[in-house]
């Protein structure tokens, strides 16, 4: 392991203890990262480190059958009637962190968030992106990706959503 990655998994496990210490429910500010893929970024571009810093605000350590939110999209027929469990591929990763902590079969690790639920309220946030570390503009970043690289079409609207621990910056 080099010093990098031991960085990183004492973040990692720093970022783990702050989560279960957290309330169950209550509202936190997330910080994290997304650095584009080779496949997402346009041909002559492909050499550049493109990234992309967001803040979105989430709920942490909810029982999904419990939120209103699920309950009425089970009547609604939007999800399944019943919990059909996690998906084969992943697990929780331990009893400690179950609510909280997902392990991927090909090892990635994830935080398991739900949306804020009081859309009247607002929600701080924001994105940057970045080439090469220098901020650019949204414009600027669609001329250098892809076309279909920011197209959310086919997005299944869920209430919760997975992120990778190790693109976490901060939570609070």
């Amino acid at each position: 392991m080099n010093i990098a990655q031991h960085i990183t998994s004492l973040l990692i496990a720093n970022m783990r203890k702050q989560v279960l210490a957290m309330k169950p429910g209550t509202i936190h500010t997330l910080t994290y990262k997304k650095v584009w893929e080779a496949s997402k970024i346009a041909k002559g571009n492909k050499h550049l480190k493109i990234e992309e810093i967001k803040q979105t605000q989430v709920r942490i350590g909810i029982d999904p059958e419990k939120a209103k939110e699920v309950r009425e999209n089970r009547a609604s027929g939007e999800q399944p009637a019943k919990n059909e469990g996690l998906p084969s591929y992943l697990s929780w990763l331990d009893k400690e962190h179950e609510g909280y902590i997902l392990k991927h079969d090909n090892g990635q690790t994830y935080l398991r968030t739900y949306r804020r639920n009081d859309k009247k309220k607002g929600v701080v946030g924001f994105t940057k992106y970045f080439v090469e570390g220098k901020e650019v503009t949204k414009e600027k970043l669609q001329s250098l990706l892809i076309p279909s690289a920011l197209s959310y079409k086919n997005k299944v609207d869920m209430p919760y959503r997975n992120f990778k621990e190790d693109q976490i910056i901060s939570i609070v």
